[in-house]
């Protein structure tokens, strides 16, 4: 296993297009998860996003919640003004995983379960109120 660290999201593109076979990671669930059956992926070349600023989690606009790249379903849970402005959200990222999965899925994953278990919680034609989620 090689594990690349760059110091900005530049250069994590860089290293990404200089090896078609480098896979970009930032929190590493599926990795872990699947670690003890993919032989294969021990090998492999893996570019470590966690620590890109750029990258980091939540802001808000005058009526938008945005989540980073590195957004976690934590990051959400532990938001004021998104418990109280997209408390549906909130719930359905609390619906996801333990504390510990809650704490270290980032937005890739996030955004597939946060869809899942908010469907799921309220079904589809449910507002998310006022303000509204964008993934960046």
């Amino acid at each position: 296993m090689n594990v690349l660290l760059p110091a900005s999201l530049s250069e994590a593109l860089n290293q990404l297009a200089s090896d078609a076979t480098a896979v970009p990671m930032a929190g590493g669930t599926d990795l872990l998860v699947h670690w003890p059956v993919r032989v294969e992926a021990h090998e492999r070349t893996y570019v470590d996003l966690s620590r890109l600023d750029s990258l980091k989690p939540l802001r808000w606009t005058e009526d938008e919640l945005i989540l980073g790249g590195l957004t976690t379903y934590w990051d959400v849970i532990l938001d004021a003004r998104a418990r109280a402005e997209l408390p549906l959200l909130v719930d359905a990222a609390r619906q996801v995983g333990a504390i510990q999965i809650q704490a270290r899925v980032t937005s890739v994953n996030f955004r597939l379960g946060l869809i899942l278990a908010f469907c799921n919680r309220c079904g589809t034609s449910c507002s998310m109120r006022r303000s509204q989620a964008r993934f960046i």
